[in-house]
Formats: structure tokens, C-alpha cells, sequence
């Protein structure tokens, strides 16, 4: 190795020592992508911060002067995807019911191998990783707006850092092992999630990922999913209708990858489970017309359960044809009792469905059908959850809640020793880390008098 060579690789180890030292001095200016000079002058340890800084313009001067003999390499940024968040809408009722998957078994045979949990140092912190650019940036800033009002952020106990691209995670979850902090949550796409999960395994740091990516499922170390994916949206959806007489089935859906998908899994669990899809019915684009055709085709079917993984307008424009025809969705009890050519189908729909929006254009037509969601505001939990964060610019989601319960999941664990035990239950529809989807189960929803409320296990 050259002079040269030699001397840089000294002066880069160093570089990153004083790095890793001047985002600890930082963390009190909770910035989750860049630290601003401003925010460095108003800290407390002002004084480290200029001397620190004053040293890395030192070293990053001798680094550019280095460069030429190419030890030091640029890291390349990835563009994040996430799935949109779901708005929950603010009002209050009864407990809810949590629905088990009809093929989730009591113990995950791909858990994590049990290990006691490191014991949380200095004021036990966790991070939170979002992704502050790319595609994901809008639900990345409303999660770290939520996060700001968060307690343990408030306690000064949240490190709020960039999960833009790989190297940006790779980056905080070492900046976090250094601070001694427990875990970590976050937000992530797929194309960052293979990265994040691999690291955190690598290093044994618990981490829980809200993300439709099967990485985390893959991984052997403490590297957990927490989010309603479509499979456990389905298998809850099946496990309630199961619960009801009738195993005939009929699906009515869009033409695009999601309708396929849903469909797809579906027409598994149901069959796996012991009832038969008698037909699917599917469209490029929606009309009245149409709608009316595809309403005449399921009312001759008569199935006992009607699916429709379809979007909100699509959805409201089917099920009132649907009416028109006299097919409407079952409830606990019968609620056309003694009227003629009227047909009461189990009607189950997507977690999109919860929304305000749905609920408008659906009307009377939405009346007992079900939904599948990992949070609902009409449960205690829920309202409780939603008065702890009044005064935010955007309305609380799924999302929000599900990080918050992933950090309060991690606390408890860093206070039992382990986490293969932990097993919390907040605002959502609870966590079990146990197993490696750590979110096992969904809140059945339902619609009556024009209102979301819980709904029980249809018999």
C-alpha cells in the first residue's frame, strides 16, 4: 500500500470516528435526513459541534485531496415505494374483535431463535427510520410529523433518522448501535428492505419494518414485519366468513395486479379451508351498465359469500346495482326476514374500504358488509390513540399507530430481557414478536346506522 494510500485510509477512519461523534452531540435536533449548522449552534454542546465540525471540514479536505487514488467511493441512492396509508376516520363504540387467520398456527415455526434482549443503555432509546426522498417521502413526513408528538420523543428518547436508500439505514443502525439504543421501527419499501433487514440480523439489532416485502421474514436474527398485507387481509377475511353457513364463494374484481392478487389468495385459503369459488367476475372499467350486468350474474350465482377486492367508486357503484337487485350483505342476523327475491350474502372487502370517502359514496349499500384492519378508531384503544395526537396537519392511518405500537413493542421487550415473549397489544390489533409477522391478526369491521363499528364472528 502506498504513502498515499496509507495515509488516507488514517485520516478517512478518523473522519468517520468524528462523524459518528458529531451525530451523537446532534441528537437533540431530532433532524431525520441532514443536520443543519443552525440547529448544531442552538444545542447545548455548541462548543463540541463547532470544533467538531471545524475538524470534519479538515478531514473532508484531505479526503477530497486523497481521492485520486480512488480508495474512497461514492454510495449510490435507491428510490423508495410504499403503499398509500389508509385515513381512519374519529369516532368511538365498543371493544373490538381481533380476527385470527384460519391458517395461522399458535407457534410460527420460522421464528426468530429465542435470545435474551440486549439491555438498553443510557436513557433506553429506539430509532425511527422514514424515508425523507423518493416516491415514499409524503407518508415518510406524516409518520415524522406523528413521531414528533410521540412520548418517547417527547421524552427525548426517539432518534428520528433517513431510510431514504440502503446506505442510509445501513448508516443509522449504526449510528443507533453506538448510541447504545435497544431497536429500531420504521417504514420501508422493497427496495430498501432487503438491506435493512440483512443489516439488522448482521448485527443482532431489533428491528421492527412496516413493509409489504417478505425480507424480514427471511432473515435469521431479530428482524420482524408489522403491517396488513394482503395475505393476512384475505386469511382474516375467510377466517370470518368461515365462521357463517355456506362455502360457496363468488369474486368480483378489477382487472389490474391487486384485483389478480387478492384473488389469488383468496381462492387458496378458501379452497384450503373447505368451500369452492363458484365464479369470478371481473372488468377493465366499471360502468353503470356494466355494473348492472355483473349484478344480474352474482344474484343468479347465489353464492353465500361475495368478495370484492375493489376500490371505493367501484365498489359503491357494484354494490348499489347489487341492491337493485335484491342482493344485499348479511349481518348477524337476518334482516330482510320474510321479503321475497331478496338474497343476504356474506360481503367482504379490502381494508381501503375503512375510509370516510367509502363510506359516503357506498351509503345504505355498505350495511354489514366486512373489512379486515390492523387499527380502528371506533375501538377504546383506538379513541384513546387519536386524543393523544389532536392538532396534527393530516389524519392518523393505520401506519402511524402500527409504528407507535412496533416502539412501545420494543420497550417492553428491553424491559423483560427477551423478545421472542414480548406480546403487546395497544392502539392496533396487537403484536406478537414471536413470530416474525409480527402482526397475526386484524379488528373485523362492519358498517350499521351509517356508522364503522366492530363486528363479531358471524355464526
Amino acid at each position: 500500500m502506498g504513502l498515499y494510500q496509507q495515509s488516507l485510509r488514517v485520516k478517512y477512519r478518523a473522519f468517520q470516528k468524528s462523524l459518528r461523534s458529531l451525530k451523537s452531540g446532534l441528537k437533540a435536533c431530532n433532524q431525520p435526513v441532514f443536520f443543519t449548522w443552525s440547529c448544531a449552534m442552538k444545542s447545548p454542546h455548541s462548543l463540541f459541534l463547532k470544533s467538531s465540525l471545524l475538524a470534519l471540514s479538515g478531514l473532508f479536505a484531505t479526503a477530497f485531496f486523497f481521492s485520486a487514488c480512488g480508495s474512497i467511493q461514492p454510495v449510490k441512492t435507491e428510490t423508495p415505494q410504499t403503499p398509500a396509508a389508509e385515513p381512519a376516520p374519529q369516532t368511538k363504540t365498543e371493544e373490538p374483535e381481533t380476527v385470527a387467520s384460519p391458517e395461522s398456527p399458535d407457534e410460527d415455526e420460522d421464528a426468530p431463535d429465542e435470545q435474551q434482549a440486549p439491555q438498553a443503555r443510557g436513557e433506553g432509546c429506539f430509532g425511527v427510520l422514514l424515508p425523507a426522498k423518493g416516491r415514499s417521502r409524503r407518508l415518510g413526513a406524516q409518520l415524522l410529523e406523528t413521531m414528533r408528538l410521540h412520548p418517547f420523543n417527547e421524552q427525548g428518547r426517539l432518534r428520528l433518522l433517513d431510510a431514504s436508500a440502503a446506505a442510509d439505514v445501513e448508516d443509522a443502525l449504526e449510528q443507533l448501535q453506538h448510541e447504545g439504543c435497544f431497536g429500531a421501527a420504521g417504514l420501508f419499501d422493497n427496495d430498501v428492505a432487503e438491506a435493512a433487514a440483512e443489516a439488522a440480523a448482521e448485527a443482532s439489532f431489533p428491528l421492527i419494518m412496516l413493509t409489504v416485502s417478505d425480507a424480514p421474514l427471511k432473515k435469521e436474527g431479530p428482524v420482524y414485519r408489522a403491517l396488513h398485507t394482503p395475505s393476512l387481509v384475505v386469511r382474516s377475511l375467510a377466517g370470518a366468513a368461515l365462521g357463517r353457513p355456506g362455502k360457496k364463494a363468488v369474486i368480483a374484481r378489477g382487472e389490474d395486479a391487486y384485483g389478480r392478487n387478492m384473488a389469488h389468495l383468496f381462492i387458496s385459503v378458501w379452497q384450503a379451508s373447505g368451500g369452492s369459488v363458484i365464479a369470478e367476475t371481473t372488468w377493465e372499467k366499471l360502468d353503470s351498465k356494466l355494473g348492472e350486468t355483473i349484478a344480474q350474474g352474482i344474484k343468479k350465482a347465489q353464492p353465500d359469500v361475495l368478495f370484492m377486492p375493489a376500490g371505493i367508486s367501484d365498489s359503491a357503484l357494484l354494490l348499489s346495482h347489487l341492491a337493485s337487485q335484491g342482493v344485499w350483505a348479511k349481518g348477524e342476523k337476518t334482516r330482510f326476514k320474510g321479503e321475497k327475491n331478496v338474497q343476504e350474502v356474506t360481503i367482504l372487502g379490502p381494508s381501503e374500504w375503512y375510509s370516510p370517502q367509502w363510506l359516503k359514496q357506498a351509503g345504505r349499500y355498505a350495511e354489514e358488509a366486512l373489512i379486515a384492519v390492523p387499527f380502528a378508531a371506533e375501538t377504546a384503544p383506538g379513541a384513546k390513540f387519536l386524543s393523544q395526537y389532536e392538532g396534527l396537519d393530516h389524519a392518523l392511518s393505520a401506519y402511524d399507530a402500527l409504528l407507535s405500537d412496533a416502539l412501545y413493542a420494543l420497550e417492553a421487550a428491553s424491559k423483560s430481557g427477551s423478545l421472542r415473549s414480548t406480546r403487546y397489544r395497544g392502539a392496533t390489533a396487537g403484536l406478537d414478536l414471536s413470530k416474525r409477522d409480527a402482526l397475526s391478526g386484524l379488528i373485523l369491521m362492519t358498517v350499521r346506522k351509517g356508522k364503522f363499528v366492530t363486528a363479531g364472528r358471524g355464526r
